[in-house]
This record gives structure tokens, sequence and C-alpha cells, in this order.
């Protein structure tokens, strides 16, 4: 029987995050002869990187969407590359995206623009302001176009200006 467009899309996403978490864990799935390659020295300039495809900046903001979109990226380091068909963005250190009211923050980041969906892991935060919420934990995955976010790694909830306080919630798993 074949699979539903939406099941495909499923699965294609958890490739990617599985694939995310195997290579961000630092586990070697080939080994080569091949010396490390070494990280872009001061020298480097987004013009030389583009030349191979990726570009490569100090901490500023980034925009993600449309002109004129309020959906931006800022971290202390951003490659991306930059080609029509893989369009990827990995940022680490001090990362924040930020689509509307919604501000994310975390150590890591990788931004697939195709798909509009972003990873991000360590300690990740995403705040509403127009809620008043606020979800913790360690892994997220943000789908933009639905706003949408899944966190899988100790996730808690916090609601605040409820009546008799604020509501705190422990789980597993968490979509908000």
């Amino acid at each position: 029987m074949p699979h539903s467009a939406d099941t495909n899309r499923k699965l294609r996403l958890r490739l990617i995050g599985l694939a995310w978490l195997l290579l961000s864990s630092g586990i070697v799935l080939a080994q080569t002869d091949e010396p490390p390659l070494e990280p872009p020295t001061e020298e480097t300039t987004d013009e030389a990187a583009a030349d191979n495809g990726e570009a490569d900046t100090d901490r500023r903001r980034i925009s993600l969407g449309d002109p004129g979109a309020d959906y931006y990226l800022e971290a202390d380091r951003v490659v991306g590359n930059i080609d029509p068909s893989i369009r990827t963005v990995r940022a680490l250190g001090n990362v924040k995206l930020v689509q509307g009211s919604t501000e994310i923050t975390a150590d890591e980041l990788y931004y697939y623009d195709i798909e509009q969906i972003a990873l991000l892991k360590g300690d990740v935060r995403v705040y509403d302001s127009e809620r008043d919420a606020e979800l913790t934990g360690r892994y997220l995955e943000y789908h933009r176009e639905e706003r949408y976010c899944i966190v899988t790694e100790r996730p808690v909830l916090t609601l605040g200006g409820r009546s008799g306080g604020d509501v705190v919630i422990v789980g597993r798993v968490m979509e908000y």
C-alpha cells in the first residue's frame, strides 16, 4: 500500500532528525585517511566561502523569510549552503530564531529552508509573548509554516499569568 504525502513527509523529517542527531553526537560513520578539514581562518570572507557554495559570517541577523517578513536568525557563528537545491544553515552559539511573537534560543541549530524546518539542540527555550508561555528542553523541531514545535528531550511548559499563578507542565514529549 503506497504511503500518503503526509506520511512520506513525516518519514523524511524523522530521517533528517535522526541524521542530525547522529552527526552532531560525534559518532563516526565512516573513516578515511584524509586529514580533517580545518576551520576557516579570519581571512575567509563571505565571497571566498560563497565560491564553494557556503557562506560564513560573524554574529549578525540573517533574514530567513521574504523581505520584510519578521523571521530571522542570529548566532555567534553561521555557516550556510546557498545552493538552490540544498539551502541549509547551521548556527552555533547563542542561537536565536525569531518569528513574530515567538523567540527560540538554543546552543545549536540546523535550518532546512526548502522544508521550512529548524532543528535546535542544547539549552533550548521557546518564548511566546502573545500567550505568555515558555517551553524548554534539550532538542526541538520547529515547523515554520505551522508555527509548530515538538520537544523530545526533557520538555517543560510554563504558562504564565494564569489565575492562581503560573502553570508548569513536565512531560516526555511536548508539542506546542
